[in-house]
């Protein structure tokens, strides 16, 4: 192969990365789910202290697991084929959810991690995956968002176990499901118009 022809190709990547950057879209409905689950929860978990129970949470984070995969499994036969930056966004988030289930109920019922701090653990995890996917849709106002996670993270260490339930709901609505729900009417708008 020659120089020329490597550079043809290399520029013909280029352009179809970036123009599946700008078209990257992924389903957020199933983020939006974990979130307001988890808000439920936690608002719950400080409400009534007997529901604050590793087997609450695996109810709560088995029943995002299930909606998260049954809205995967309704992808209409005959839909356009997912551009390559919404199939890494799609798998990136994936990844994300299946390391912190993961981390949290792997870390408690082995008895490594303390229930408090596994919030503060999610926060920081979901800073990573907000700065990643801020990468692929070059979209500033993510990465901002990962930032306030981190900084939420870091919050979470400092607070009080009984507050950082309502700490760790309050994040949830803040940097997940505002931001989620307005991307998405955004992008029905867009469509629409």
């Amino acid at each position: 192969m020659s120089q020329a022809e490597l550079e043809q190709d290399v520029a013909f990547v280029r352009r179809a990365v970036e123009a599946s950057q700008r078209a990257a879209r992924v389903d957020v409905v199933p983020l939006i789910a974990w979130g307001l689950l988890t808000v439920a929860a936690s608002v719950s978990s400080y409400l009534t202290p007997t529901l604050d129970s590793a087997w609450t949470w695996l109810a709560v984070i088995a029943s995002a697991w299930v909606y998260t995969l049954w809205r995967l499994s309704q992808r209409p036969v005959g839909a356009p084929p997912q551009l390559f930056a919404q199939r890494v966004l799609g798998t990136l988030w994936l990844a994300a959810l299946g390391t912190m289930t993961l981390i949290g109920f792997g870390g408690y019922f082995a008895g490594a991690l303390p229930a408090t701090v596994i919030p503060a653990i999610v926060a920081g995890l979901l800073g990573a995956t907000y700065l990643a996917s801020s990468a692929l849709v070059r979209m500033a106002w993510v990465a901002w968002l990962g930032a306030c996670w981190w900084a939420t993270s870091l919050a979470l260490f400092a607070v009080a176990p009984p507050l950082r339930q309502l700490v760790f709901a309050a994040a949830m609505l803040a940097w997940l499901i505002a931001p989620l729900t307005a991307a998405r009417v955004a992008a029905r708008r867009a469509d629409a118009g």
